[in-house]
């Protein structure tokens, strides 16, 4: 069982009156329902820290003016509709929670090779190709889609043979870090990940990871090309204007 405050494990029992404020002295109650709280917020409510109130099957606890909302019973089951929030388990809430991330992941690479399939088919534009690329996505399917997302979603289409598991990939490193290492040259690629997975095990934090990436990409002087184009130098920089 976990506390009704906090979330942690709950080892003590709280007696209320339904429908009255539980909080205070002189509460308990053999003949009295019980709820769950842990020693910390149990004493909270005791010392009126925390003020909790019965309203049916939920319970509103208040500390320092913001009021949290949950039911008195949680479950593991249930669907994930917004008016059954309050009675999903923290353990459903979170496994909502990564399958949302993985589906997230799924769908980034989803684009991300749609879009490199579209540089591979339409590259004979030249520096035009994700406008055609636009073009036919909005025609097909209403979408209107930034031209500068279609060639940063190439750049990662094109990292894909080089990830091994790429959802597994997204979760791990985070998007950041991906696109950062999708404007490296091929020959950098697969370092740049080793050294991304040994940083995230060390425990350094992604975004700092993403900048040092792209802190070692190529001089974009070495770009011949202009405007927006696949280029290991530019990266997802617009180029020259």
């Amino acid at each position: 069982m976990s506390c009704l405050i906090c979330g942690r494990p709950a080892g003590d029992a709280h007696h209320y009156h339904p429908e009255r404020v539980a909080g205070g002295k002189g509460m308990g109650g053999g003949h009295l329902p019980t709820m769950r709280l842990c020693r910390s917020c149990h004493e909270d409510v005791h010392m009126g820290r925390v003020t909790v109130r019965i309203k049916g099957a939920l319970a509103e606890w208040e500390r320092g003016g913001e009021v949290s909302t949950r039911a008195l019973t949680v479950s593991d089951h249930g669907e994930t509709r917004f008016e059954n929030l309050p009675f999903l388990s923290d353990a459903r809430l979170s496994e909502e929670w990564a399958r949302g991330a993985q589906d997230g992941a799924r769908a980034y690479v989803r684009q991300a090779l749609a879009a490199y399939g579209f540089y591979q088919r339409y590259r004979g534009y030249g520096r035009r190709w994700y406008e055609r690329a636009a073009e036919i996505i909005h025609d097909q399917t209403g979408h209107t889609v930034p031209a500068r997302r279609l060639y940063e979603q190439a750049r990662v289409g094109s990292l894909i043979p080089s990830l091994g598991d790429p959802e597994a990939a997204l979760l791990t490193l985070g998007r950041e870090v991906v696109k950062a290492v999708a404007q490296l040259s091929a020959e950098e690629q697969a370092g740049a990940i080793e050294r991304a997975q040994a940083a995230r095990d060390a425990g350094e934090r992604m975004t700092v990871v993403a900048r040092r990436v792209r802190g070692n990409r190529a001089d974009p002087q070495s770009c011949r090309e202009t405007g927006i184009h696949l280029c290991a130098f530019c990266g997802s920089e617009w180029g020259p204007q």
